[in-house]
C-alpha cells in the first residue's frame, strides 16, 4: 500500500514537473515576447518622431518657398511693368523723332489709367503697329 502510495505521489510530482517546466516555457517565450513587442514599440515610436518632425520641416520649407515665389511673383510684375513703361518710353521717343518739328515745342501728358492691364497693353501695341506702317 505504501508502495502504491508512493508511486501514485511520484506520478503526481512528475505531472506536477511536467506542468511546471511547461509554465516556464510559456513564462520564457511571453517574457520575449514582450521584450519583441517593447523593442518594436520604441522603433515605432522613435519612427513617429521622426516622421512628425520630417514634417514640420516640410511644413516649414513650403511655407519658405510659398513666400519666396510670392516674392518673386511681385518682383516679376514690377519688372514687367517696367518694361511696359519702358516700351512706352522708347516708342514715344521714336514718334518724336519720326514727326520732326511738329512736337519739337509739345507738351506731353501722361494717358489715363483704363481698368485693365489687358485692354491698355493691346491699344498701345496696335497703337505703336499703325504708326510704323
Amino acid at each position: 500500500a505504501q508502495q502504491a502510495a508512493a508511486s501514485t505521489a511520484l506520478a503526481a510530482a512528475k505531472e506536477s514537473e511536467r506542468k511546471r517546466q511547461a509554465a516556464d516555457r510559456r513564462l520564457a517565450d511571453s517574457s520575449a515576447a514582450s521584450v519583441k513587442l517593447s523593442s518594436e514599440q520604441e522603433f515605432l515610436k522613435s519612427l513617429s518622431d521622426t516622421l512628425l518632425t520630417n514634417q514640420k520641416e516640410l511644413r516649414q520649407q513650403l511655407d519658405d518657398t510659398r513666400a519666396e515665389l510670392a516674392s518673386k511673383e511681385t518682383l516679376n510684375k514690377d519688372l514687367q511693368d517696367q518694361v511696359r513703361d519702358l516700351m512706352v518710353y522708347i516708342q514715344a521717343g521714336q514718334l518724336i523723332k519720326e514727326s520732326g518739328d511738329d512736337l519739337k515745342d509739345a507738351t506731353l501728358l501722361p494717358m489715363p489709367e483704363r481698368a485693365s492691364n489687358g485692354g491698355s497693353s493691346s491699344s498701345r501695341r496696335q497703337g505703336g503697329s499703325r504708326k510704323g506702317k
